[in-house]
């Protein structure tokens, strides 16, 4: 069995993503909602900052919020 990794997919706004999360899936991982397309800048400038972390050895994950925090206050 092969292991998965979350892919985030972006959406076009209005649509369900219905043919992007499917292609991830076939190819093997397991898609994750990214959000709309006003969201594609805010992936493409965490991937900038984190990917060169890696082959440095730094733990890149490291400063992310953890999840529960992820998604900001929720109590309102």
């Amino acid at each position: 069995m092969s292991t998965l990794v979350p892919i985030p997919p972006i959406r076009s706004r209005g649509s369900p993503g219905r043919h992007g999360p499917s292609l991830v899936a076939d190819l093997g991982y397991e898609p994750v909602d990214g959000g709309g397309l006003e969201r594609a800048g805010l992936l493409a400038a965490m991937v900038a900052l984190m990917v060169p972390m890696w082959p440095a050895g730094v733990d890149a994950r490291a400063i992310v919020p953890p999840l529960e925090y992820a998604f900001g206050d929720r109590s309102s």
